[in-house]
């Protein structure tokens, strides 16, 4: 690789010579450079700052679930609006308590914060959230984030960087210590007056609730400050909540990857879940049938960030899926039976004709334009192609990043063909579609493919 970088031709452009470079100093951030001993440290390394990280995770998990604020007396619950008591009771009675509990999750935190008038409890809830793994307990994160900061410090200079800002800062925005230092004063600078003004004001409405002997602290915040944007503004955050209603939002937000993706959801209630909340959901290409092949950019990717480190490839014939295990990890790509795969005819000499719905056909463009290529080097990837066969037709696009197959089973045109069609004529033909309605005639002979109704051709 050294090599290649050193006796780079100079007719490279510009955009090509920071691929090459960007791709050299990847396999230096990973190691490629250092000698055996530095190798199998920096292996090392990898994989225990890989458990660590997770090992934060879980732990601040474990706290997080672990603790309730069991509530039995209805006096203590005095400021909080009716859905967040009903939350809060049917937390305890899914935990097979009396009364109400909450937790240190954002839906019960959030709203206990602002709402309850019972200060001893807003303590008590702010305490444990702003404590969590930090008890003498398994799920203490001290000794973690001590060896996270050594080994991240001892990684960065195994590599030859002053510390760990150095080499995380090497490819980012801000590029170096100094332009983040520079950063955070310019916000001190703008920030900080506006905002011990606005804490300042938040205290004074306190005291002139409280009286001038009280003390104010964090767990009173949110809840004057709520006081003061329903007494000046009339604002109150449950108002959004009819406007995001779960199924609405799961509505919107499975539409957009719908639209974007063109992937689709069904609920598979045989798949055992942990909660009585959690959906299943399996994920379909376009209209739910087909499936998607490697991807193939993401796998190289992945094999260039793990360098020298060695990889075991298991592959499963059965769910055409392939699994890589290393050092630190393990990731899986998710393939499609090569044989099914539609394969261009050889031309006939044939001309070939069918009858087809237009909102079907023009289903099928909507369901894989979005995903035809657009480099010049690669022609034959820059379209949709059609696999037709007597009982339904396959619209198949890929940019060789992402493929998509969608299959139409109310297409049946009898015969059999296949054939390309462009990306800027496929859009074209799917915009006349949108506008026309009844049949169009597929004409399809060795030069090409024709489209045409009582209006166009």
């Amino acid at each position: 690789m050294r090599y290649v970088k050193e006796h780079a031709p100079a007719t490279l452009t510009d955009e090509q010579r920071m691929l090459l470079n960007n791709t050299y100093d990847g396999f230096l951030r990973s190691g490629a450079a250092l000698d055996a001993a530095g190798k199998e440290r920096y292996r090392d390394i990898s994989m225990q700052l890989s458990t660590l990280g997770l090992q934060f995770s879980q732990n601040l998990l474990k706290e997080t679930n672990a603790y309730v604020l069991h509530i039995t007396d209805e006096a203590e619950l005095a400021g909080l609006p009716d859905m967040h008591r009903k939350a809060a009771a049917e937390e305890a009675k899914e935990r097979g308590l009396g009364g109400w509990v909450f937790t240190l999750k954002a839906p019960s935190f959030g709203p206990f914060m602002m709402y309850a008038e019972n200060r001893k409890r807003r303590r008590e809830l702010y305490m444990a959230y702003h404590t969590r793994a930090t008890h003498a307990n398994d799920a203490n994160n001290f000794d973690v984030v001590r060896n996270i900061v050594n080994l991240r410090r001892e990684k960065a200079q195994l590599l030859g960087f002053t510390d760990y800002a150095d080499y995380a800062l090497r490819h980012r925005m801000a590029a170096d210590k100094e332009h983040v230092m520079q950063l955070l004063d310019t916000r001190i600078v703008h920030y900080k007056e506006p905002a011990e003004r606005e804490v300042q004001e938040v205290r004074e409405r306190a005291v002139a609730e409280e009286g001038d002997d009280f003390e104010f602290m964090p767990w009173d915040f949110s809840f004057y400050s709520q006081k003061i944007k329903k007494e000046r503004y009339d604002y109150d955050p449950d108002m959004l909540r009819p406007y995001l209603e779960l199924s609405q939002v799961q509505r919107g937000v499975f539409g957009l990857a719908t639209r974007l993706y063109g992937i689709t959801f069904k609920q598979n209630k045989d798949i055992p879940v942990y909660h009585p909340d959690v959906v299943a959901y399996e994920v379909f290409d376009a209209e739910g049938e087909g499936a998607f092949a490697v991807n193939v950019k993401n796998l190289l990717e992945l094999l260039k960030e793990l360098a020298d480190q060695p990889v075991t490839f298991t592959v499963d014939d059965e769910r055409f899926e392939i699994t890589l295990d290393y050092l630190n990890g393990q990731s899986n790509f998710i393939g499609s039976d090569g044989a099914q795969f539609p394969q261009k005819d050889e031309p006939k000499g044939e001309v070939t004709k069918m009858q087809l719905p237009v909102d079907e056909v023009r289903k099928g463009i909507e369901s894989t334009i979005f995903a035809v290529g657009t480099e010049e080097i690669r022609r034959i990837m820059m379209g949709i192609y059609w696999d037709i066969k007597p009982e339904l037709i396959t619209f198949v696009a890929s940019d060789t990043h992402k493929l998509v197959r969608y299959r139409n089973e109310k297409l049946q045109p009898g015969v059999e063909a296949s054939f390309i069609l462009p990306t800027k004529p496929a859009a074209l033909l799917g915009n006349i579609l949108a506008k026309s309605e009844g049949e169009i005639v597929l004409t399809i002979d060795d030069k090409g493919a024709t489209f045409e109704n009582d209006k166009f051709s």
